[in-house]
């Protein structure tokens, strides 16, 4: 009886399966140490630091903000699982990304998103969404804002972006 319903389910556990042994192996693997800037287009030497900027309420800039054409494509950083798309006060339309090390990589202030879903195992370069500003970007040039949270809080992406191995990373 239980292979029966083992053969009957497997084309839904199968994908269900291969997702969670590789969320699992990214889990594991080491947090990255460089990361290519996530707008296409965009050199790392064109970056500004916006790590802890003062912003409205007492609150802290948690990410990097990085300015490009509205509609400009927004691509993952990292491999990894779309863990989420949609939309919050502050970050209008948002993508959280889990990538190595269980690290979450957030994506905001996007103009719309592009065929993505959570679930979805992305690479390096997966086109996300598209600049805008959605949330409370509302009234400022269009930029992304890029985060990245570990287990500890939220670390600043800047260095990550302007490390040497991040700058000739290959952009489709």
């Amino acid at each position: 009886m239980v292979a029966v319903i083992l053969w009957v389910a497997w084309p839904w556990l199968q994908p269900q399966l291969e997702r969670a042994i590789y969320a699992a192996r990214l889990a594991a693997r080491p947090a990255p140490t460089a990361l290519p800037v996530p707008v296409q287009g965009v050199a790392a030497r064109a970056l500004r630091d916006t790590w802890h900027g003062a912003r409205s309420g007492g609150r802290k800039h948690e990410g990097i903000d990085i300015f490009a054409p509205r509609g400009r494509q927004v691509l993952s950083a990292t491999e990894g699982i779309v863990s989420r798309v949609g939309t919050n006060s502050l970050g209008g339309k948002v993508v959280w990304v889990m990538g190595p090390g269980r690290q979450m990589h957030y994506y905001a202030h996007l103009d719309g998103y592009a065929a993505i879903r959570a679930g979805d195992i992305v690479a390096p370069g997966t086109v996300l969404g598209y600049v805008g500003t959605t949330g409370n970007a509302r009234g400022t040039p269009p930029h992304l804002h890029y985060g990245i949270y570990a287990a500890g809080g939220a670390i600043n992406p800047y260095p990550l972006l302007k490390a040497p191995a991040a700058a000739g990373a290959p952009r489709r």
